[in-house]
């Protein structure tokens, strides 16, 4: 059976009361326990649920079997609100409760309203959908949509102004709290794009609260001015996240993960493309978390860390990838591009395209990375140790704005390394080559500051000098040979 709605409007339901004893609160305004239901046109506001059930909500909509679908093509879903009255409660799906593997399929129309919801169902759709948490309630999820299980896919259309209100230490999380399988691909970008903006969220998940082991696909879609007190101001995912496309622009996280926060070591965040501009979160201003992380793709550009990485952060317990992306004009505290926290791994390999600063990677101490790879760049790059384990070589090419002096940079402490620079070529356009080995027998002993030129003897340094050279020592030398200096060479100690 197949109902069309092709306009008019369902306003102003409510149920309230409804308990954990058997009552329940289900969609206020449709309910479907079969078939499907077609959204091609018209308004569906103003409902609100207030309960004390578990898996009730879906003040719009709420389908509750595998043979219930729902389809959006069009029209209006908004100002629909669902609460919390139990301490006990785990409700939400202000607009669509998607249960017991049903599907939900949006192409176009809009989900949300114009201006932020505060609570208050509005019939005129102007405001956006809401779930609430009372001081003392119980958790609420998903603004717009709760899918327990199921396959979710949107193709189109606007969600905006969507909130979830935490007003107590319970949860308030997601436009959308995600339990089933999730296609996010935008087929229609010029007649029917897919866009998520400025949607808000008390606790985490300013989009998507993922928490589910099936896995989310972001293909495209604009994600644009979307806030989360908590982390992930995009997405906050404790499944598989691929991201592949879509452009994700001044969201804004409380804490860490500006547009994906990951939760669980065994699950990955693989990124193949899309465009990151303008993100803030206080550690990854693009991604952060405890899993595994692999990028071979994108362009980061003006992202913003309060505390550490300008783009991705990698915390204890999580190992990343990269290998391949285009980075520009990020900042951060520590690592404006890419931090490695106290066991954390990063390995690169590759080459990676920007535009940088000397600050791009940081590694805090007990962190290991770099096993290889190359940076191709344009303006200054730099990467900071702190008592980092690091492993195999790197090359930095490129970068006017790197000077001699910059070698100090590197050098200041081999004992930073477990391992030793084996040697550290400086050349006139900006090539900076590292290269590590466990053999302290291969250390440079002194460098050939007008040259940039490392040696590992004395002799053979003051031997290939020229006139006007300055020669610094590394560390102390002892000689076992009598040394003639001819020319008129200056030889210092390093500070």
């Amino acid at each position: 059976t197949t109902f069309n709605m092709n306009g008019g409007s369902i306003v102003n339901c409510t149920v309230t009361g409804a308990s954990s004893s058997g009552n329940r609160a289900r969609g206020c305004a449709i309910y479907i326990g079969g078939g499907t239901v077609v959204l091609n046109d018209g308004l569906i506001a103003g409902n609100s649920i207030t309960t004390a059930a578990n898996y009730n909500g879906g003040a719009a909509v709420y389908l509750n079997s595998a043979a219930s679908s729902f389809t959006m093509n069009g029209g209006v879903i908004a100002g629909n609100v669902v609460t919390s009255s139990s301490t006990g409660a785990s409700c939400g799906g202000g607009a669509i409760f998607c249960n017991n593997s049903a599907s939900v399929t949006i192409n176009g129309g809009r989900i949300g309203g114009t201006e932020l919801a505060d609570g208050t169902p509005d019939p005129t759709g102007a405001k956006g959908n809401c779930i609430v948490s009372p001081s003392g309630m119980g958790s609420v999820y998903g603004s717009v949509m709760y899918s327990v299980s199921g396959t979710v896919t949107l193709n189109g259309g606007t969600f905006s102004y969507n909130n979830a209100i935490r007003n107590g230490s319970n949860e308030a999380a997601g436009t959308i709290r995600n339990g089933a399988t999730m296609y996010i691909r935008e087929t229609d970008p010029v007649n029917d794009p897919l866009i998520f903006e400025n949607n808000k969220c008390g606790y985490y998940a300013g989009v998507i609260y993922h928490s589910s082991n099936t896995p989310l696909e972001i293909e495209g879609g604009t994600f644009r001015g979307n806030t989360s007190s908590g982390t992930g101001a995009v997405a906050w995912s404790s499944g598989d996240l691929t991201i592949s496309g879509g452009t994700f622009e001044n969201n804004t996280s409380g804490s860490s993960g500006g547009v994906v926060n990951m939760s669980g070591n065994a699950k990955t965040l693989t990124v193949t493309g899309g465009t990151f501009t303008g993100n803030t979160g206080t550690t990854g201003a693009c991604f952060s978390g405890n899993s595994i992380v692999n990028i071979s793709g994108g362009t980061f550009t003006g992202n913003k860390a309060t505390s550490s990485g300008g783009v991705l952060a990698v915390l204890s317990g999580s190992t990343a990838t990269v290998t391949g992306g285009t980075f520009d004009g990020n900042t951060a505290g520590s690592g404006c591009g890419l931090y490695v926290a106290n066991g954390g791994s990063l390995a690169i390999s590759g080459n990676i395209d920007g535009a940088g600063v000397d600050n791009f990677l940081y590694l805090a101490a007990g962190a290991s990375a770099a096993k290889g790879g190359n940076f191709e760049w344009t303006g200054k790059m730099g990467i900071k140790f702190a008592a980092a384990a690091v492993d195999g070589d790197m090359a930095i090419k490129g970068g006017e704005m790197i000077t001699e002096d910059d070698l100090n940079f590197f050098t200041t402490d081999p004992k930073a390394f477990q391992g030793y620079i084996a040697s550290l070529t400086y050349v006139q356009d900006g090539v900076i080559a590292l290269s590590l080995t466990d053999d302290p027998d291969a250390v440079p002993v002194v460098i050939n500051k007008t040259t940039s030129t490392p040696y590992f003897s004395l002799v053979t340094a003051i031997s290939e000098a020229a006139d006007g050279d300055v020669i610094e020592l590394q560390d102390n030398v002892n000689l076992a040979e009598q040394i003639t200096i001819t020319r008129g060479i200056t030889l210092t100690a390093k500070e």
